[in-house]
């Protein structure tokens, strides 16, 4: 049997494949916290893009833990220096990592998109994000169909000299290259008519950007699996794609959340990228404004009462009228332009002790 305690040297390099699936998976789930903080503490509730993290982060894991037992059955050592039953072991875990690992991806894809559509207020750009979620979903159906078809009946069978594996992981990885681009497409779109500050908008755009370093990973991987094709000895060569496939499903949700962090979540708190408790549609256009509150004293006098607000209020949105109720939130804060009516009474005595209402 190929278990015992992990020593790398020339011949074993399954323990990188464990050291890299322990300490990312450790950030994911650090990652993961940080956001269940923010969305509690700062701009929650909790949303779809969330609950697509909370799926994918579980997904990681459980590929992670898989990739780790590879690891103990002989992952990364010499072919020949592994018994049969370990190798038909590494192959059925190989084969169920790899299908967690597409639907990791595609939960980490659909949560950005998701992300977007939550924080735009315009339809056009929320259907777009929506639209990139029916993209990843459907092209997430067509890889794991892709890697089913390997070169005999049994998909976990390891065979060496199997080239159409890397054509089909060519296919796959370009699949998801495709979405990627989409992605990385729609913050730009996004923010590209937006009348914020040009600051603001290359924050958010930064913000996005963190999803760029998956494309350089998922090139070391093809390229390293590329290597493992061409050379006799499968389990060792596949230790270091199985690195950067670790990589790239873990970076891939952690920067979904990246996003969600305080210092790109301020730059989103304009009347564009505002959800603090205000009204969720998509139909409207209006901007966040803030209550200002004038005191005005007349000179040379002794003011004895103060002031009485009406209560009516004039509303006007951009969109569409709304009447404010007792459960309706403040104007500060809201898409909407609230004007506040006030009606200010004041009573001061001269010398002659008349009374002047004013």
């Amino acid at each position: 049997m190929a278990r015992g305690p992990y020593h790398i040297s020339d011949d074993e390099h399954g323990p990188y494949v464990v050291v890299f699936a322990a300490l990312l998976m450790t950030y994911t789930i650090l990652c993961f916290i940080a956001r269940l903080v923010m969305r509690f503490t700062i701009n929650g509730p909790l949303g779809a893009d969330d609950w697509t993290v909370a799926a994918g982060s579980i997904i990681a894991v459980i590929q992670s833990a898989l990739k780790i037992s590879e690891a103990r059955h002989g992952l990364g050592k010499r072919t020949d220096a592994v018994g049969l039953d370990d190798i038909e072991a590494i192959g059925k875990l190989s084969f169920a990592g790899d299908i967690l690992y597409i639907a990791g991806m595609a939960l980490s894809r659909a949560a950005s998109f998701l992300l977007i559509a939550r924080l735009t207020r315009q339809t056009h750009h929320a259907r777009a994000a929506y639209v990139g979620v029916l993209i990843t979903g459907v092209l997430g159906f067509v890889s794991m169909f892709v890697l089913g078809l390997r070169c005999n009946f049994a998909p976990w069978r390891i065979v060496p000299k199997c080239s159409e594996t890397t054509t089909r992981w060519y296919i796959i990885e370009g699949l998801g290259t495709f979405v990627e681009l989409i992605a990385a497409w729609i913050p730009i779109y996004l923010v590209w008519s937006l009348r914020m500050r040009l600051k603001a908008k290359f924050v958010v755009l930064f913000a996005f950007s963190f999803r760029l370093p998956v494309f350089v990973i998922i090139a070391f991987r093809l390229y390293y699996l590329w290597r493992e094709s061409v050379r006799n000895d499968p389990l060792f060569y596949g230790a270091d794609s199985s690195v950067f496939l670790e990589a790239a499903l873990h970076y891939g949700l952690m920067a979904a959340t990246i996003p969600c962090l305080k210092p790109f979540v301020k730059a989103f708190n304009t009347g564009w990228f505002d959800t603090r408790g205000v009204d969720t549609s998509l139909h409207s256009d209006g901007y966040a404004l803030s209550n200002l509150n004038r005191t005005k004293y007349s000179a040379n006098a002794e003011i004895v009462s103060g002031s009485d607000e009406i209560d009516n209020l004039e509303s006007i949105p951009r969109g569409r009228l709304r009447q404010r109720g007792s459960d309706t939130p403040s104007s500060a804060g809201s898409d909407i332009m609230i004007i506040r009516r006030t009606k200010a009474w004041n009573v001061s005595y001269e010398n002659d002790d008349a009374a002047v209402l004013k």
